[in-house]
């Protein structure tokens, strides 16, 4: 049985009534979500009333979307959205506030204004849900989370580093496709410098302790002499997925 999708949500605000009425304006779309047949998904809602909390929450399990208050005092997050992007630029981040710009230069994802309205909150809510969930990769028997940085395969789950996440994550992408050194270079490292290539080797050996049952004769993370590598979308039953 395939392991539901958990989409995991942070809200960053002193209003327990206005988190109360998001988080299930969020179930009622959540729900909706599997009524129209969207992958089998599960909805992790928590809530913190300060940055402090807010990054132990981050640090402990990063979530995959984050709400938060905004106002135009003391209080203002911005600045604090801006260091979490740059940690986590994976994350989908929503405004709640009372107008459609905050007027700090930060790109939100989505506004939810205030006072809330369900039926205005839609298309915030419901781009908030699925954008998480697309957080997730699955190629074969691989499963990679984007927010958590974990991959789980046959051989168990493996909190991967920033690069190796990323090389992963370009090689699911693109299942069996041959990507070429230039391109992961351009998209891992952005670099096109190709002098000294030996850190991709390093990495793609990484890569495969990590997901081959046997990362000395690869069978998933594939060689192909002169051209670059691909990722097998073949799962160990041979269905390709």
């Amino acid at each position: 049985m395939t392991t539901p999708t958990l989409i995991r949500l942070l809200y960053v605000g002193r209003s327990q009534t206005l988190a109360d009425a998001i988080k299930t304006a969020l179930d009622v779309e959540h729900r909706q979500m599997m009524v129209d047949g969207e992958a089998e998904s599960a909805l992790q809602f928590v809530c913190v009333t300060n940055q402090k909390q807010a990054i132990e929450e981050v640090r402990a399990t990063p979530p995959h979307g984050l709400l938060v208050e905004i106002d135009q005092g003391r209080y203002n997050r911005v600045r604090f959205c801006n260091n979490l992007r740059s940690r986590l630029p994976q994350m989908i981040f929503v405004a709640v506030h009372k107008e459609n710009d905050v007027g700090d230069g930060f790109k939100f994802d989505g506004f939810i204004l205030q006072p809330f309205d369900h039926t205005q909150a839609t298309e915030a809510l419901v781009s908030l849900l699925g954008g998480s969930r697309q957080m997730y990769l699955t190629v074969g028997d691989l499963r990679l989370d984007l927010a958590m940085r974990m991959v789980d395969g046959p051989l168990g789950e493996h909190h991967l580093p920033p690069k190796l996440c990323k090389l992963l994550q370009v090689f699911m992408e693109r299942p069996g496709d041959i990507v070429s050194r230039e391109e992961l270079m351009q998209q891992v490292w952005e670099t096109e410098f190709l002098g000294d290539t030996r850190t991709l080797d390093v990495h793609i050996r990484w890569l495969r302790e990590r997901i081959e049952d046997n990362p000395s004769r690869p069978s998933r993370l594939i060689t192909v002499r002169g051209a670059g590598y691909k990722l097998d979308g073949k799962s160990d039953d041979g269905m390709v997925r």
